[in-house]
């Protein structure tokens, strides 16, 4: 048996292709199989927007299909035909948070709310879901009476939301990955889709809160993984630096320089960052709002910015949690192939980079090695990195006297150079040649020199 159901959402998604705009994914919740679909109207081409946005969807339904899996069987059944439908009602809840979560945070959706499972009975929860069993034999039944066609619109129209938010197609992968996986949203997400909500409608004093919010939590993060990872400094020692004692304004005066690149630090336009701060304290402790005369537009500049120093500071982070993890990969690598400790970097999305540095004229590896030592790259960053495609997301490069020899990307091996040893041997021909070259002319001056002696 399986049980359906839908929860329905108001939802604008574009793409460049029809084919794009079909949405379905697939997850486990405790131990059941999960089968979620994006349901609405059919795709509509526009035929006068821009080449990425050519064709448009209306979603207006989530569709959950729950099934049992593995020695389960049966414990479905006992949970619908229970007549307390609390157990139901609070597992048809997290299958449609999670989803509801993910794709607010990830997909940066903030008119997505979830559901209320503790503040709704469970009658009044598994009745405005649409829920249905799913038989064997393909029967369909309502697991709860529906509402009356009147109710049931009424209770429609006031489930969405007045606003109709737009979904990013190029967010999916992220939003698929939260889902299957079940990944929390970091402060960076909540707090920039929070801010987003506010600025759609039109709070500039919460939506300025909750960014600044959002990078004090972040910044706070990073300085703990930067003290604790390249400091190595004790959890008591961090926490005196954390304490409040040093403010957020404080910090970002302090660290700013030392921990963002000076594009990074033009990109974010920390001076905004730090004026943003500012306003942010005064209407919390001072007066209750923001500073007058000051012009919207300005407002909302200074909370975008604040929102870009944020995602800096959490790919910092991200990296920086990740390092000693990258380090282990490199000398893993270096001992099982013999080759130098490589450099690994990471980026969001799984994204890796790795560096082989060559001393001058020390010994390369020929092409079949290198797919060797790419292969044990591989093989060690899944272990990381489940999700790891290299064929997508790693980049190796093997460098010679500062100069790129060969780079694997994408599958392939390209040679972009000659190593220093074979520089060497192509120099000591040309050595070698003039130097004969040099001595059979000498000889012939010498040849023409005794016969011109000879004749006089």
């Amino acid at each position: 048996m399986k049980i359906k159901f839908s929860v329905p959402i108001s939802l604008t998604v574009t793409a460049s292709k029809p084919e794009l705009l079909d949405f379905s994914t697939d997850f486990v919740e405790d131990q059941f199989t999960v089968a979620l679909q994006l349901d609405g109207a059919p795709a509509l081409e526009v035929k006068h927007s821009p080449p990425p946005e050519r064709y448009l969807r209306h979603i207006d339904r989530l569709v959950f299909t729950v099934a049992e899996t593995g020695p389960s069987s049966g414990s479905l059944q006992e949970i619908a035909s229970s007549t307390d439908k609390s157990t139901l009602a609070a597992l048809i809840g997290r299958i449609a948070n999670r989803a509801l979560r993910s794709i607010r945070n990830f997909g940066q959706v903030p008119h997505l709310r979830e559901l209320d499972i503790e503040g709704t009975k469970p009658e009044l929860l598994l009745r405005s879901r649409t829920v249905e069993t799913l038989a064997d034999n393909g029967d369909i039944s309502p697991l709860i009476a529906p509402y009356s066609r009147l109710r049931g619109a009424l209770m429609k129209v006031l489930a969405e939301n007045p606003l109709t938010p737009h979904l990013r197609i190029n967010s999916w992968d992220l939003m698929q990955e939260a889902i299957q996986d079940s990944l929390p949203p970091g402060p960076e997400h909540e707090f920039r889709v929070n801010a987003i909500e506010h600025l759609h409608s039109g709070n500039l004093r919460l939506a300025l809160i909750e960014s600044v919010v959002g990078l004090e939590i972040v910044l706070a993060e990073y300085i703990r993984e930067y003290l604790l990872r390249v400091k190595g400094l004790s959890n008591n020692r961090i926490e005196d630096v954390l304490g409040p004692k040093l403010d957020l304004h404080t910090r970002l005066n302090l660290l700013a320089p030392l921990i963002f690149t000076s594009d990074e630090a033009d990109s974010v336009n920390l001076d905004v960052v730090k004026k943003a701060v500012s306003w942010r304290n005064k209407a919390i402790h001072a007066t209750g709002h923001l500073p007058p005369r000051i012009p919207s537009e300005e407002i909302r500049k200074a909370i975008f910015a604040v929102v870009a120093a944020t995602s800096i500071l959490a790919t910092l982070r991200n990296r920086l949690s990740i390092s000693s993890d990258l380090r282990t990969v490199a000398d893993q690598v270096a001992a099982a192939m013999g080759v130098p400790t490589p450099e690994i970097f990471s980026a969001d999305n799984h994204r890796f980079m790795v560096r082989f540095e060559f001393a001058p004229f020390q010994e390369f590896p020929p092409i079949q090695r290198m797919h060797e030592i790419v292969l044990n790259v591989c093989e060690r960053l899944r272990d990381l990195d489940p999700r790891l495609v290299p064929e997508e997301h790693l980049v190796v490069g093997f460098r010679q006297s500062t100069n790129v020899i060969a780079q694997w990307r994408g599958g392939n091996l390209e040679m972009r150079g000659t190593p220093d040893a074979l520089h060497s041997d192509t120099e000591r021909t040309i050595a070698l040649h003039k130097e004969r070259s040099a001595t059979l002319i000498a000889a012939a001056v010498t040849d023409h020199t005794e016969a011109k002696a000879a004749t006089t």
